[in-house]
């Protein structure tokens, strides 16, 4: 197997994004059938595609010419590719000298979607007759010489691409390698040709800690993607995927724990993707995933799962004495006694943040900028100290609702009805809590420590 290049990359061509789309599914439009040649399969290759694309293009103009052409994901049981075939693709065809486009979207077999759009005047077209080779040839290629495998989480199966580079007409196969990396081969369709050939490599990732003592940093689990860190009274606990790989970090989950500072981790036996980690005031591990709630989470001893939803949560939430609160499909799920007892409670609007409070007060931010505050069976507005923009986000911290609001902190205690306010240098997106540590995060990247009696950067 040839060696690729080591080069890491963005993958931002128009080709590559709709790939992944399936917008062109919405409407049908002069529906024409192409025959297959195996019978009720409908799969085709790039050329049978085009072929189909553009007899209904030069119907719309007898000047249409190819402009680039993409397969499409989909969850039909066909081959994904794996002969060169795909169910369905999106084809871009031009009027040379003009800004007239029409996109065509195929699937098993048939236009489905016509759509006249504007483009650049000064590009140049794709010369059918110059793809000799179809993407049936060219898949034998990729794999004889690189090994290319399908993919199998963020793209299905193997992609197939026809652009122009440098005045050259160029199909791209996609896929994954040997070490499950995404991958693309670039071939010359008139003649076989590898182009180019890349696989995008993850880099950086790890856990980074300060060493005091050395005045140092120190780099851990490197290459691995951690998505978070929770520090208890003497535990650490880390969480994320050991091996990220394509577009996905959800493939080899792990929660790990240090009992010794971060100096040696001990897996945690929960073997799905984690979303949240917390302690809770008695030093207890709760761990959240996509769609359950675990109690009781340590070494030597068993989980408890306290919560268990068909439904992804969508927001979660919990006080300094670990009251729960959890969104999933408009319902939010709260505790008030670690998770023995559950109540049910429907959302009166779309949110963009969720919180509750030692008492058990359920606060919500929703989409058109009110907060919600949730006490004995019904909803009340709470009244903010401005008018003029909407909440970026909220937070609940030890007896006090706070609010970033453009360039401001507006902090209210639950038994004042007073507001207060903090200048902050920069707009502050969104609040953080670390274990009772309020932080803000700037739309520039800025991390604040907000103390209640100022700010630190």
């Amino acid at each position: 197997m040839e060696k690729f290049k080591k080069l890491t990359y963005i993958f931002i061509a128009l080709f590559i994004i709709t790939i992944f789309s399936s917008f062109y599914l919405s409407y049908q439009d002069n529906i024409t059938t192409i025959a297959s040649n195996s019978g009720n399969n409908n799969e085709l290759t790039l050329k049978e595609a085009l072929t189909l694309g553009l007899e209904r293009a030069q119907a719309w103009d007898k000047k249409a010419s190819i402009f680039n052409a993409t397969s499409v994901d989909e969850t039909f049981e066909g081959t994904r590719g794996d002969t060169g075939k795909r169910y369905n693709w999106t084809i871009n065809f031009m009027v040379p000298g003009t800004t007239k486009y029409l996109l065509i979207g195929i699937s098993n077999g048939k236009v489905t979607h016509v759509e006249e759009i504007i483009g650049p005047d000064n590009v140049q077209a794709i010369e059918f007759s110059e793809i000799k080779l179809d993407s049936s040839d060219l898949i034998e290629i990729a794999k004889s010489k690189y090994n290319l495998q399908q993919g199998n989480d963020w793209a299905t199966g193997y992609h197939y691409t026809l652009d122009i580079f440098d005045g050259i007409p160029t199909i791209t196969v996609v896929g994954i390698d040997q070490e499950k990396l995404f991958t693309k081969i670039y071939l010359d369709p008139k003649n076989g040709k590898v182009t180019s050939a890349m696989h995008k490599i993850p880099n950086g990732g790890g856990l980074l800690s300060l060493n005091q003592n050395l005045n140092s940093l120190d780099l851990s689990k490197n290459g691995m993607a951690v998505k978070g860190l929770a520090i208890g009274k003497d535990k650490l606990v880390t969480w994320g995927d050991k091996k990220p790989r394509e577009f996905n970090t959800t493939i080899q989950p792990f929660l790990e724990i240090s009992e010794d500072n971060g100096n040696s981790w001990t897996n945690l036996n929960i073997k799905q993707f984690i979303t949240h980690v917390w302690f809770n005031s008695s030093n207890e591990l709760y761990v959240s995933t996509d769609t359950e709630i675990w109690a009781n989470v340590d070494l030597g001893s068993e989980a408890k799962r306290i919560l268990s939803l068909e439904e992804n949560i969508e927001y979660l939430a919990y006080s300094s004495n670990n009251n729960i609160a959890a969104l999933s499909n408009n319902l939010i799920y709260s505790t008030r006694n670690q998770g023995r007892t559950w109540e049910k409670t429907v959302i009166p609007e779309t949110i963009l943040s969720l919180q509750i409070s030692d008492q058990g007060d359920i606060f919500i931010l929703t989409e058109n900028g009110q907060i919600l505050k949730r006490n004995k069976e019904k909803w009340s507005t709470l009244a903010l100290p401005f008018s003029d923009e909407k909440p970026n986000d909220i937070k609940i911290s030890d007896n006090k609702i706070v609010i970033a609001n453009q360039n401001r902190i507006w902090i209210n205690e639950f038994s004042n009805k007073e507001w207060r306010n903090i200048q902050v240098d920069d707009q502050l997106t969104r609040l953080i809590m670390k274990g009772n540590r309020l932080l803000g995060i700037s739309e520039v990247g800025g991390i604040y420590l907000i103390n209640f009696g100022g700010m630190e950067m």
